[in-house]
């Protein structure tokens, strides 16, 4: 368990090979536009057990084309 409290667009610059990416069980709580546009291959995020809140409108998953599990449960 770590205390990510927060993703930003610069979170994951350089991965575009990146498939699977775990971040359950932390503190996250806001995920910033555009964080996951660099993850083109990502297919599986995981997410539970954060503190994640999205407004209105918001879509944090933008550009996640090859996404093929998202896990939010917990939240």
């Amino acid at each position: 368990c770590n205390q990510i409290e927060f993703l930003n667009s610069k979170s994951f610059t350089g991965l575009s090979t990146l498939e699977d990416l775990h971040l359950s069980n932390n503190m996250i709580g806001q995920i910033e536009p555009n964080t996951f546009i660099h993850l083109v291959s990502l297919k599986h995020l995981r997410l539970a057990f954060n503190r994640l809140e999205f407004g209105d409108g918001e879509n944090p998953f933008y550009g996640l084309e090859n996404l093929e599990e998202l896990n939010l449960s917990q939240n």
